[in-house]
């Protein structure tokens, strides 16, 4: 069977996670299964990793016309759009052979549009020239907000999230919530939905000694991942003296890093460190605590790579798959949303706790095979199978 998996960014096993599960699923379906997988991106990194690429070939985006060209080639297939991802609108209105599928994974929050950049960020980007445009853009939106009527903004992003309908054979998302958030946007909106999760990547973890470390993996953008919020909670906790032993580790890059970097020197916020792009297995490894402060996720492979290596999580739970992956207080602690004060007190209580983190710890390392990629591959493999008949 053809797979042809479609992706914002080329596809790599050291890149950031709706492309690493890419490359892991793919390397699935082609172990598992004998499928043929195909990889159509639409950026290439500066950094390009392809030692043990599961693909046929790797495909960049040159147009709708070259593209049908090389679907073409294959004869039968089916297309797996990796969403969010710039190409999807191009793709989604083609005129596709009949023997031509395509899946749509949904891995955002429904409505994610409409969170604020905040105006510090806002600031440093419009006065260092940093992500100008998109920039703009949002502020654009974030004044519309406030001064559209509700039910004009409704409908403008109704639209948006109607976008595929007709045109999609199946959507795949990580969690009924997701499904829920999507119909209360789109409630006209038909194409089925399928529930499959992300997998773990990496093989079982075993117990090993922890350091007194704080951990962030992410992309360094902050209009989703919100690091300036964890930087204000992390200054926050470096006035309890106790605490002083602890070490924040920020694992990734982004055009925010900058920013990220000068808030922490004027402020003379202590014990960060800024650990650039870096393979994050050994960083799982030595935390104690994984901290995740972003807006909105899918499902976010951080957080299941930080649990299957017994780094317990502390999350705001605005998300729809946070309650998937952490029982509250059993495997992990789950803060509501943009309550600062409630993450401290949350975070501390970790951090001085050792007997309530090992509990944790080991709850997070229980095997869960919900998440095995070889169970993930095999509901892949069925949907599959399904629409190709």
């Amino acid at each position: 069977m053809n797979i042809v998996f479609v992706t914002d960014n080329f596809v790599s096993p050291t890149a950031g996670g709706i492309v690493r599960i890419t490359h892991v699923l793919a390397q699935a379906f082609v172990r598992q299964y004998g499928h043929s997988c195909y990889s159509v991106y639409a950026h290439t990194p500066s950094k390009i990793q392809q030692d043990g690429t599961p693909f046929i070939w790797h495909y960049q985006w040159k147009g709708k016309d070259d593209f049908l060209s090389k679907i073409a080639t294959l004869g039968s297939c089916t297309i797996i759009i990796q969403a969010p991802c710039s190409l999807a609108k191009q793709i989604i209105p083609l005129e596709l052979s009949p023997s031509v599928k395509l899946i749509y994974v949904f891995h955002g929050t429904p409505g994610f549009d409409l969170v604020p950049l905040r105006w510090q960020v806002a600031l440093y980007h419009l006065t260092h020239i940093v992500d100008f445009t998109k920039t703009l853009k949002q502020l654009l939106i974030q004044l519309a907000t406030a001064l559209t009527s509700q039910k004009f903004m409704q409908r403008l992003i109704q639209a948006k999230y109607a976008l595929p309908l007709g045109k999609v054979n199946h959507m795949v998302v990580m969690s009924q919530g997701t499904i829920n958030q999507y119909l209360s946007i789109a409630p006209n909106y038909a194409t089925p939905f399928s529930i499959i999760p992300n997998a773990f990547v990496f093989d079982q973890c075993t117990l090993t000694p922890k350091k007194k470390e704080v951990l962030i993996v992410a992309r360094l953008e902050d209009w989703h991942k919100r690091i300036l919020d964890a930087l204000q909670i992390w200054q926050k906790i470096q006035l309890d003296q106790s605490l002083s032993g602890w070490t924040l580790r920020i694992v990734g890059e982004g055009f925010d890093l900058p920013f990220y970097k000068e808030y922490v020197q004027k402020r003379y916020v202590p014990n960060v460190s800024f650990e650039g792009h870096q393979s994050p297995l050994r960083y799982y490894q030595d935390a104690s605590i994984f901290m995740m402060t972003s807006a909105c996720e899918g499902m976010p492979m951080t957080l299941l790579e930080a649990k299957q290596c017994g780094c317990v999580p502390i999350v705001y739970n605005n998300f729809a798959s946070a309650q998937d992956l952490i029982q509250h207080q059993v495997s992990g602690l789950l803060v509501d949303t943009d309550d600062v004060q409630g993450f401290v007190a949350s975070l501390k209580q970790l951090m001085t706790n050792e007997k309530m983190r090992e509990e944790m710890r080991l709850q997070c390392m229980q095997h869960n095979h919900q998440f095995d990629i070889e169970t993930v591959a095999a509901q892949w493999h069925k949907l599959i199978s399904e629409e190709s008949c």
